[in-house]
């Protein structure tokens, strides 16, 4: 896929906060209803630049574009259980397409690898996006009918051992 401006993934910081509000209001209601968004910003807030503990690394990047922030994503180890969940993993409305999400994916798998290599890597999603990530290696393990609202169904995904 060919690459579109000068791209970067880097540590998110708090001055992000707007932008990423922004990729995310752009997403609704496609791929999120409008009540998620005071979770996302919530999360954002308490989780997103979290210290480490003994029990649990938190970790959450943005992509740009010509320093334009247009993703974020993330995840969260559980190291006692060994564990990572991906978390409020989205690119911009106007940017997909072109391959963002799919490097955003790659860049969180392989620092979960770098940190944990045996992590077993879990991620829920909606059908809307379900497809995106079976391509990446992901498959489901369940699926919860209307949980996130009227017809945004849960996909429960597990990256395969062999990705």
């Amino acid at each position: 896929m060919k690459e579109y401006g000068s791209q970067l993934i880097r540590n998110y910081t708090e001055t992000d906060r707007t932008d990423c509000v922004d990729a995310f209001n752009s997403n609704i209601p496609a791929y999120f209803l409008p009540h998620e968004l005071d979770e996302f910003e919530l999360w954002l807030v308490d989780h997103a630049c979290k210290p480490d503990s003994d029990i649990e690394i938190c970790r959450y990047y943005v992509i740009t574009i010509n320093d334009r922030v247009v993703g974020c994503g993330g995840f969260a180890i559980d190291l006692i259980r060994k564990d990572a969940r991906m978390v409020w993993g989205l690119i911009n409305n106007g940017t997909h397409r072109l391959g963002l999400g799919k490097k955003l994916l790659l860049h969180r798998i392989e620092a979960i690898r770098d940190l944990v290599p045996d992590c077993n890597i879990a991620l829920d999603t909606t059908q809307h996006a379900a497809s995106f990530f079976e391509k990446m290696g992901f498959h489901t393990i369940n699926i919860t009918k209307d949980s996130y609202g009227p017809g945004m169904h849960r996909y429960d995904m597990v990256l395969s051992k062999k990705f």
